[in-house]
This record gives C-alpha cells, structure tokens and sequence, in this order.
C-alpha cells in the first residue's frame, strides 16, 4: 500500500529576484529565482494541496500566488502589518528574508483556524483591481500637483499642463475600468449598487469587486474585509475610543466617504441618518463614514439578493454620485 503524501506548510518571503523559502514540517531552507520557470519547477515537487504563507509585496507576489492556485496549493496572503505585529508578539528581534520565510510559515502553522485562503480571481479582476489603486494614485497626484499650482504662481503654467496630463491618464483608467466590468459580466450587478443613494460607477465598481473577491460568509464578514468594523479596546473600568479598524483597501473607504457625502444630500432616509449621528456627538467625518459603512450593507444587500435598492421615502431624481 502506498505511503500517503503528507502536505507542506511553507512559508515564502517574496522579492523582486528571488523566493526565500521555509518549510515549517522539516526545518528546510531553499532559495529560488522568483521567475515563471522557477515557480513552476518548484510547485511541481510539492505534494498537492501544500499550505503556502505569502506576505503581500506590491505585485512581485502576483506571479507564484497565480500558479500555485493553479497548482491546488492552499494559499494564506499576509499583509506587512500582520507580520510585523506577529514578530513583536512572538519576541522576533531579527527581520531577514529568512526569518520572515519562517515566520510566515509559523503563523499559518498557529492560526490556521483563523485564515482564510485566497480564491482564484479571474485575470480581468486583478486588472481590474490594479487600475483601482493606479487611478488612487493618479488623484491623489492630481491633488498634490494642484496644491503645488497655488503657492508656486511663477509655475503655474507647467502645473496646469501636468494636471491635465493626469486628468487625461485618469479618464483612460476610468474608461478601461469599465470596459473590463463589461468583460467580466458584471454590468448587472453593476447598476444593482448604483440604485443605492449616493453610489456612483466608481464607488459601485469598487464595492462590486470587493464582494466578488470572496465568499463571504455574513454582511459582518463583508464589512470587516473593507476595514469598516468597529476595534473595541476595553479593559476594567477603561473603555477605549471606538475606531475603525481601517484593515480594508483605503481607496474603497476613500469612494465610500465620497458616495456617502453624495447620499446625506440626495436621499432623505439617507440624510435622517447622518442627522441622527450627529446628534448623539458624532463627528462630520465620523458620521459621514458611518453613513459609508451603511452604504456597504446595501450593497452586500442588493447584490446578496440581487435586487435594486428601494425605499418609499427615497427622493425622486438621482444623485451626484462619485
């Protein structure tokens, strides 16, 4: 009778060139080009369904987590903070690719329970959520250069022909966003968010992208993903200031913050909301994201349901939405 193949747990800090790898069962240590060729000899060792700890490296990630989904490995994506706030934990003192490839792995090895894998996303999706976070960083350019444009008056010329340089390249972003949303089938559950008060094509695309993302057990689960659940500190008789845990992606807080802007001035039911967080001592900014928060379980609602947002109260017309 054969011997059963026992899968690996393995952790891997990624870099630009190379893959420094740890396996958490035997102790080994290796360390491999991070090319295609490379990645694709290297998965072809492992047993199947192998658990793989990958700590999220602005896209140098990308190509060994692609194939090993490819590959039926388990793959566990960590971001920087985890990991860092993981090693203080644990009294870390060194930080190596090496010690990094091993604590990965010693993380998913403790709290398996606790993590959840990655899902395969079509390529259109990752593309699509790339130009996100290009387009981000497009506004948040077209931002700085315009602060620029007033306190430099003797530049303000160039300025000007650079603004609209990036207000260009934005709308292309835009424009190819949408192309892909078509792409991927999505132009239903599109217009199902943007029937939401306040819930333009961007803060639409973002909110539907994010629920395709995952299959999200709950609407709290969904929340949570986006960093818009609450982080209660308590202890005796200490109650801590409620705050956001801010774990999301923060462009999608970002057009949430926006859309709800739009939402408390188009949408009476909306507005009454705001209205009434503010009397119990909210802040603007702290009741307009409360508001966003709400606009993010009407999605998960409507697209959960797939049914447009209706609300007898809801006034006629449509909103300037973001």
């Amino acid at each position: 009778m054969a011997k059963p193949v026992v899968p690996y747990t393995i952790g891997v800090d990624v870099a630009k060139d190379t893959l420094e790898i740890y396996h958490w069962d035997s102790g080994q240590r290796e360390s491999i080009a991070n090319t295609a060729r490379s990645i694709r000899a290297w998965l072809r060792r492992l047993p199947a369904q192998s658990e793989l700890a990958l700590e999220a490296t602005g896209g140098y990630h990308e190509p060994l987590l692609e194939r090993a989904l490819q590959a039926e490995s388990v793959v566990y994506l960590l971001n920087a903070q985890q990991l860092a706030a993981y090693r203080t934990a644990t009294g870390g003192r060194a930080k190596t690719d090496a010690s990094d490839a091993e604590l990965l792995a010693r993380f998913v090895d403790r709290e398996r329970a606790r993590l959840r894998p990655q899902r395969w996303i079509a390529l259109e999706q990752r593309r699509l959520r790339r130009l996100l976070k290009r387009r981000a960083l497009l506004v948040n350019m077209r931002a700085r250069l315009q602060q620029s444009r007033e306190v430099t008056p003797e530049l303000k010329g160039e300025f000007s022909t650079l603004i609209a340089g990036v207000r260009r390249m934005i709308a292309k972003v835009e424009q190819q966003m949408r192309a892909l949303v078509r792409q991927l089938g999505w132009a239903q559950e599109l217009q199902l968010c943007m029937s939401i008060p306040g819930v333009g094509p961007l803060s639409a695309i973002a909110l539907l992208e994010s629920y395709r993302r995952g299959a999200f057990e709950s609407i709290d689960a969904f929340i949570a993903f986006l960093g818009l659940d609450v982080r209660v500190r308590d202890s005796g008789r200490y109650t801590g200031r409620r705050k956001l845990t801010k774990k999301g992606d923060p462009e999608n807080r970002r057009l949430l913050f926006n859309a709800a802007n739009s939402a408390k001035q188009c949408s009476a039911p909306h507005a009454a909301y705001y209205a009434r967080l503010r009397a119990r001592g909210l802040s603007a900014t702290a009741a307009t994201m409360a508001l966003g928060r709400k606009l993010a379980r009407q999605a998960y609602g409507v697209l959960h349901s797939a049914t447009p947002y209706r609300t007898p109260n809801q006034a006629e017309g449509g909103c300037m939405a973001p």
